[in-house]
């Protein structure tokens, strides 16, 4: 690779942008490919294309670079001559196979590798179905070049403009030409000196001088911000003609406008002057144009014209006339001024956005979680709880009603929806209906829930296998499906929506359903079955499909039959504090609800303590909290302890026992009792009291001791001691 691509800053712009195009494509021609049609999506898949194209040529990566030039050349055809016949289909799976590329690619940059993929083949896949579009729609044939990169240029980025490809993107030598440019980044694209530095690589081969400001946009540090409040400034000389430079600025990424005026030789050498002795103010300013005899004239006319709210009496009689009027009243300066040219992006909705290294709000989040530590250390300081200090009360509850809003402003940034890992399984589903012949529609519902990025991260592939085990195992064939009366397209529903402290995903179909005899005779097989197959209740049994290597499947297919999946569903949920739910009705369906938490790092909980060891417990799953009564204990036939509570009997769950530790407090009546109830079920943990409420930062345990159950992490507290955070559903399983 060569010195420029060692860049740091740049291949993780590379990464970052290209990342977002694929997964924006792959959402587009899986739209095209449900309407059967490209007529919505053309001109921004062409751009996509485009971009991906130039970036990748700029960075050298010539892979990526060819083969997403033949998809723009392919999509260039279809959008300039509407006539011609496509077939979707095909068209959606080539652009799908090229992002399956791509996606492989950036897999390796992100390990630090060279991408070093062979393109070929589908290149010439693609090229073989353009001929064939241009033979069976009686299009001249298209001559293509084998690759994008040309002899006397080494960083190209192909013009946009259409016609500048009539001319074939290349000018015949022409006397050299003077320009002056300003360009302006989008507010919030970030990384503007990088951005200029790529700008200048990629057309300085075309130029014949340059020189621009700031001068050094790679290694001064204040570039960026002058560049993002004054605009990056060239001037340069070139054979290029005036459509072919207007190209060149027009494949800028993250555009919001440029400037561009044709100089002469004198105003050129002014501006150098300006620049040697770094006059910035001359440098930067635009060249003065003089104005001919007609243009003053039309200007004077301009200025004479009255206000937009003139009285009906001086507005022209005619229609037109009264329209091009008022035009002319609310845009008085709408006269084209030949001499000087700025072109705009197209009009957009702007958010005030910056992007921000998820590291750097990770690295916030723990700060923000050690300022709750070091709150809790001062307010509860036994030194200072003895003294009764009113304006320190206050301003304690001040400053933590202050905190309390850093920390959900904190939280707010690491929030991300789930729309775009949603999305993805369309194409899961796509991919899998066509190898295996089943017809099967899948409904998004709740997809702009939002969760925790680090939840986010964890939970695509568990859903990812979830969605093919519905389509593979779940979703009956179209024959099996109209023997049992249901309608030949199988559904799946992939739900989000938030409950409490925590956010559920549910997936849902309406296939077979589960057959409990058929998972217990393959559980009897394999002698895992500790009772009578009576004795197990209808979550038990499907509780068991997530046994390592457990598979109802009788043949090994591509998707399923290998005994993996369920168990990588389990284990990946459990890492997050998350739990999964099966139910399921024979001939019906099945549907998998997935409880992941909001947030892996702050937790509300309630501390209570046993002998010397402080429990916590999250807020979210205690329902209640009292002190026994002697006649409402009992205990059931297997000499498990019991309390009845509103005619309901609760198991009780003594921690002192659970953990081995030393207690004074035995009796029942002594200590308190706290409902806890999780997944439908219901557990009474036994304490020695109650120590109240407080919001705790998750610290995971060592990894001697990820093997003991029922525990989920660990806090500091205020006066140093460690709290214990229980896993609720765990305990009550």
């Amino acid at each position: 690779m060569s010195d420029f691509n060692t860049n740091e800053p740049m291949i993780e712009m590379y990464i970052y942008e290209t990342v977002q195009l694929i997964d924006r494509l792959e959402q587009l021609v899986m739209e095209t490919e449900e309407t059967a049609s490209l007529a919505f999506a053309i001109d921004e898949i062409f751009r996509i294309m485009h971009t991906i194209k130039g970036n990748s040529m700029m960075m050298l990566y010539e892979n990526i670079a060819v083969v997403a030039h033949r998809l723009e050349d392919l999509f260039d055809l279809l959008r300039k001559d509407e006539s011609v016949v496509y077939d979707v289909g095909k068209i959606t799976d080539l652009t799908l196979e090229m992002i399956d590329f791509v996606k492989a690619e950036i897999q390796k940059l992100e390990r630090g590798i060279t991408p070093n993929g062979n393109s070929d083949e589908l290149k010439q896949t693609i090229v073989a179905y353009m001929n064939s579009l241009t033979f069976m729609n009686d299009q001249p044939d298209i001559k293509l070049e084998d690759t994008v990169d040309t002899n006397d240029q080494r960083y190209y980025l192909s013009p946009t403009k259409t016609e500048a490809k009539a001319e074939n993107s290349v000018s015949a030598e022409t006397d050299i030409q003077c320009y002056k440019a300003s360009v302006h980044y989008e507010a919030g694209s970030g990384m503007e000196n990088i951005r200029a530095f790529t700008f200048i690589h990629t057309v300085k081969e075309k130029w014949i001088e340059y020189h621009h400001y700031p001068k050094d946009v790679t290694n001064d540090p204040d570039a960026g911000t002058v560049i993002l409040e004054k605009g990056f400034h060239i001037i340069f000389k070139t054979k290029l003609n005036e459509t072919e430079v207007t190209a060149l600025f027009d494949a800028i990424s993250f555009l919001d406008h440029y400037i561009l005026n044709p100089i002469d030789e004198q105003q050129y050498i002014d501006y150098l002057e300006a620049y040697q002795i770094d006059n910035v103010n001359t440098f930067i300013s635009e060249p003065k144009v003089e104005k001919s005899a007609e243009e003053e004239l039309e200007a004077a006319e301009d200025e004479m014209i009255p206000p937009a709210f003139e009285t009906t009496e001086t507005m022209p009689k005619s229609e037109d006339a009264a329209i091009e009027h008022i035009k002319k009243a609310l845009n008085p300066k709408s006269k084209t001024d030949t001499s000087t040219k700025e072109v705009s992006v197209p009009a957009q909705t702007k958010a005030a956005m910056i992007s921000v290294d998820v590291h750097r709000v990770d690295k916030l989040m723990d700060l923000v979680g050690e300022l709750v530590v070091s709150e809790a250390m001062v307010t509860q300081n036994p030194e200072i709880q003895k003294l009764q200090l009113e304006s320190f009360e206050k301003a304690a509850r001040q400053f933590r009603i202050i905190m309390n809003d850093l920390q959900d402003t904190v939280m707010s940034m690491r929030m991300v929806p789930l729309a775009l890992t949603f999305q993805k399984m369309n194409r899961i589903v796509r991919d899998m209906k066509k190898k295996i012949g089943k017809d099967v529609e899948l409904v998004i519902i709740g997809e702009q829930t939002e969760v925790d990025k680090n939840v986010i991260e964890n939970i695509n592939d568990p859903l990812m296998h979830i969605i093919r085990n519905s389509v593979d195992h779940g979703i009956e064939t179209i024959e099996e499906r109209v023997d049992a009366g249901k309608n030949e397209k199988g559904t799946i529903t992939l739900e989000a929506k938030h409950s409490g402290g925590d956010v559920w995903i549910i997936v849902k179909d309406d296939g077979r359903g589960l057959d409990r005899e058929k998972i217990l005779d393959k559980c009897e097989d394999r002698g895992i079955l500790t009772k009578s197959r009576e004795d197990y209740s209808d979550r038990e049994v499907y509780e068991m499909l997530f046994a390592p290597g457990f598979s109802t499947k009788e043949q090994v297919t591509e998707f399923s039959g290998r005994g993996v999946g369920l168990d990588v569903v389990a284990k990946n949920i459990k890492k997050i504090g998350g739990s999964v739910i099966i139910s399921s009705e024979l001939g019906m369906g099945s549907e998998f609800a997935i409880k992941i938490p909001l947030t892996l790092a702050i937790i509300n909980s309630m501390m209570m303590q046993v002998g010397k060891t402080i429990f916590s417990v999250p807020i979210v799953s205690i329902r209640s909290s009292f002190i026994a009564n002697e006649r409402d204990i009992t205990t059931d036939p297997d000499g498990h302890e019991m309390v009845i509570v509103r005619g309901q009997a609760y198991p009780i769950i003594r921690l002192h026992k659970r953990y081995n530790l030393e207690t004074e407090v035995k009796a029942l009546s002594d200590g308190i009792l706290m409902m806890i109830e999780e997944n439908g079920r219901t557990r009474v943990f036994f304490a020695d009291a109650i120590l109240g409420e407080q919001q705790l930062v998750v610290k995971s345990p060592p990894h001697y001791l990820k093997h003991v159950e029922g525990l989920t992490g660990f806090a500091l507290l205020g006066d140093g001691r460690i709290s214990i955070i229980l896993d609720p559903d765990q305990l009550v399983s």
